[in-house]
């Protein structure tokens, strides 16, 4: 029999505070942490895409894909579709910064959202580790078609920084998966905070190197009262149409941005106007050659997604850029946070070079 406080949705499990009422029993134990272990803080790395080679503990990995669904759905704090998953549960554990440029006072200055994000969910995660592990074990969460579409749709992972031949991180309805769950959550669910590309002598992998300052308030900065760093594998995105469909568009965009009737995502596509992405030819005619499918009024002379010679003037610079006002409104993408850096940059000078189909 179900306790009353699992309440299933067609998308995401609900929880909800009739758990409290729940007598201790009633939940599995986690165990203790294997501190000789290296399961609680087993790294894995995001598979393909542009964040290829970010690090995460391997349980923040599931609550990220499995629970969150990359920031953009059921819970994340920013879900455009939670599926029924309540507003305030936020497990969505995504690195507060991505880019090498940013060392950890940096961070702080530049993504205080982000960072207060990452700990309140980790706070969310803490409060309810027990209820979650038990959620996995009865094969609950997550929950149906939908949260499996979602679990497809967000990032994978790899047990090696290196993207020859990965061996993926196990499903987490698997047993192993499960066990490597138990234990984050048993060792008081460690996170990856930030990242940064390897000095001389790291390697991916590696704890980055110590860092002293003070932080947006004028407090010293200990960095291991947020969370760790860990040296990244460094990605490469050419300024082509090729790399960019390969490492950005069709890893971050298709889940949504596809016509099959059968996608289960699919009120996310008609909420776009109908922009099909999936394809590297039909992407490239939708965005440079076809008029702007918009839901809401154009602002000044955009007619194409992508004007040719002029990211300023490009409404696709817009919708991805960090911030500022969009030509067309609407939600910025891709959804539940924003591309790196390095994404934003080849992008940018692939239109300033002429937006050419190469």
């Amino acid at each position: 029999m179900r306790a009353r406080g699992s309440i299933l949705t067609p998308g995401c499990l609900v929880l909800t505070l009739v758990y409290t009422a729940l007598l201790p029993g009633c939940l599995p134990e986690l165990g203790s942490c294997d501190e000789e272990g290296d399961q609680g803080r087993q790294l894995v790395y995001v598979n393909g895409g542009v964040d290829d080679g970010l690090p995460y503990y391997a349980g923040q990995a599931y609550m990220r894909s499995s629970c969150a669904g990359d920031g953009a759905f059921c819970h994340a704090r920013n879900a455009t579709s939670p599926f029924g998953a309540p507003r305030g549960l936020n497990y969505d554990l995504t690195l507060a910064c991505r880019d090498d440029v940013f060392n950890a006072q940096d961070c702080l200055q530049h993504y205080p959202e982000e960072h207060s994000t990452l700990i309140n969910a980790r706070k969310d995660v803490s409060n309810w580790r027990r209820y979650i592990y038990r959620e996995v074990q009865r094969g609950h969460m997550p929950p149906g078609r939908a949260g499996r579409s979602v679990v497809n749709a967000s990032s994978s992972y790899r047990l090696s920084p290196e993207p020859e031949d990965p061996i993926l991180l196990p499903k987490l309805g698997s047993s192993e998966g499960r066990e490597i769950l138990r234990e984050w959550l048993a060792c008081g669910n460690p996170i990856v905070w930030r990242a940064e590309e390897p000095d001389q002598g790291q390697v991916p992998g590696d704890l980055c190197n110590e860092v002293s300052g003070v932080d947006a308030n004028g407090d010293e900065l200990v960095e291991e009262g947020i969370g760790d760093c860990v040296v990244r594998q460094q990605l490469v995105i050419d300024p082509s149409w090729t790399s960019i469909y390969a490492l950005v568009i069709e890893p971050e965009c298709t889940a949504c941005h596809d016509q099959d009737p059968e996608n289960p995502l699919r009120s996310q596509f008609l909420a776009s106007g109908g922009l099909n992405l999936n394809g590297q030819e039909d992407a490239y005619q939708a965005l440079v050659v076809e008029s702007i499918r918009a839901s809401s009024t154009c602002i000044g002379e955009a007619t194409n997604y992508v004007a040719p010679g002029d990211p300023d003037g490009s409404y696709l610079m817009d919708k991805i850029g960090p911030s500022g006002p969009m030509l067309c409104g609407g939600v910025r993408m891709p959804i539940g946070g924003g591309l790196a850096a390095i994404a934003l940059e080849a992008i940018q000078e692939w239109i300033a070079n002429g937006a050419q189909n190469d």
